[in-house]
């Protein structure tokens, strides 16, 4: 039932129904958001594995065109929480730069980068857990709360523990509907020392 700024909520139809039973559905229930009587075209479109039905249910898509939100299971308050991130309602992280590539970095050295989270929507965003997948990765925070509009930043520090390239990742968890969990890659490598 949200068509403000460009959010569109689709209904599919993904049954026998005639196109007139749908129109009658309509206009009975005074919907407001489209009911799509071709299941298969929005699927093609939008689909994205992995998913437990050929059809998913419920999609949001914003206005670029993309796909904030699907599932197979009616869930409108995690719907409705999307919809209000989209409409600048909730916290909605921002990260830059999206990777961080320390480049080589001699055994017994440290290298530290800046990274920087900046909180767009309106409401307060809690980053609940801030953590690498290596022990070579390190931050100097574990958690992290910004008030709306606001930004910060993070050190991120890499000491090579093992000679040669490494990939990890800086696992966040956050209170954006739209990206509870994000990973941010990191990459280095580990040299020896020179003379």
């Amino acid at each position: 039932r949200y068509l403000a700024d460009g959010v569109q909520v689709y209904g599919l139809n993904s049954g026998n129904d005639s196109i007139e039973d749908l129109l009658a559905f309509v206009d009975g229930s005074q919907v407001t958001f489209p009911i799509l009587p071709v299941a298969q075209s929005v699927h093609e479109t939008y689909y994205q594995p992995p998913t437990n039905s050929p059809f998913p249910l419920d999609y949001v898509i914003a206005p670029d065109g993309t796909v904030a939100y699907f599932s197979t299971e009616y869930d409108p308050e995690s719907m409705v929480q999307v919809i209000d991130a989209l409409l600048g309602k909730d916290s909605a992280l921002q990260v830059s730069p999206g990777e961080l590539d320390f480049g080589p970095v001699q055994m017994g050295e440290q290298s530290t980068l800046l990274l920087e989270f900046s909180n767009l929507g309106e409401g307060e965003l809690e980053l609940s857990s801030i953590e690498s997948d290596l022990a070579d990765f390190s931050t100097n925070l574990d958690e992290l709360i910004l008030p709306p509009g606001s930004t910060a930043g993070l050190l991120v520090t890499y000491a090579p523990l093992i000679l040669g390239p490494v990939e990890g990742g800086l696992l966040l968890q956050s209170n954006d509907p739209l990206q509870e969990e994000l990973t941010i890659p990191l990459f280095g490598q580990g040299v020896s020392a020179t003379s």
